[in-house]
C-alpha cells in the first residue's frame, strides 16, 4: 500500500522488538524522521538512535513539497520504487503532513542528529531535533550536504562509530565532537 508514517513506524518498532537487545537505529531524511518516530513511540525497543538531516515539521517546507508534487515521471520511476503517481503523491502528503515536534521530548534514547553544512533546507530542523531530546546531541557536520552519509560513507562511520559504540555511562560524547 501507500506509505505511511504510521506503517513505517510499526514496520521498523517489529523489527527492533524482535533484536535480542534494544536496536540501534540510524536513518537518513525521512528515515531519520521515522528513527526518531520509532524511538518516541516504544523507548522499550530502541537504545540509540542516529539521525541525518531529519524532517521535524513537513509544514515548514511548502516549496519542497511543492516541487516534490511537480516531479516528472522519468525522475519518480528512477528514484524511487513507488507503483504510480498517485503512491508519489500519497508519499508527499505524509511528508507534508509530518510533525514530530511534540514527540522530540519523549524520546529517552541516546541520539545523535546530524546535519550537513551545506544542507541548508534541514539544518534549522536537526538543530531543533538535537535541543528538544533530552538526551540528543547536535552535531554539524561541515563541508558536505544532505545525502552525505551515501556520498561520504567513510566519514559518516568515522562521525557515528564513537557513539555507537561508548558505553551508556561514557561520558567521552561531547556537543562539540561525537568522534572523540
Amino acid at each position: 500500500g501507500p506509505f505511511t508514517m504510521a506503517a513505517a513506524v510499526d514496520a521498523i518498532a517489529e523489527l527492533a522488538d524482535a533484536c535480542p537487545a534494544p536496536a540501534r537505529l540510524c536513518g537518513l531524511s525521512l528515515g531519520a524522521s521515522v528513527a526518531l518516530a520509532v524511538a518516541a513511540a516504544h523507548p522499550d525497543v530502541v537504545d540509540r538512535v542516529v539521525a541525518s538531516a531529519p524532517a521535524i515539521d513537513g509544514a515548514r517546507h511548502p516549496r519542497v513539497t511543492a516541487v516534490y508534487r511537480r516531479a516528472p515521471g522519468w525522475a519518480l520511476r528512477r528514484l524511487t520504487d513507488l507503483p504510480d503517481r498517485a503512491g508519489w503523491l500519497s508519499f508527499v502528503d505524509e511528508i507534508a503532513a509530518l510533525d514530530l515536534t511534540d514527540e522530540l521530548p519523549k524520546i529517552d534514547a541516546r541520539t545523535l542528529v546530524l546535519c550537513g553544512g551545506r544542507d541548508r533546507a534541514n539544518l534549522a530542523e536537526a538543530k531543533l531535533a538535537g535541543q528538544a531530546i533530552p538526551n540528543g546531541t547536535f552535531y554539524l557536520v561541515p563541508h558536505v550536504g544532505h545525502t552525505w552519509p551515501v556520498t561520504q560513507p567513510k566519514l559518516f562511520a568515522t562521525v557515528i562509530r564513537a557513539f555507537l559504540t561508548a558505553s551508556v555511562r561514557d561520558d567521552t560524547l561531547t556537543d562539540d565532537d561525537p568522534t572523540s
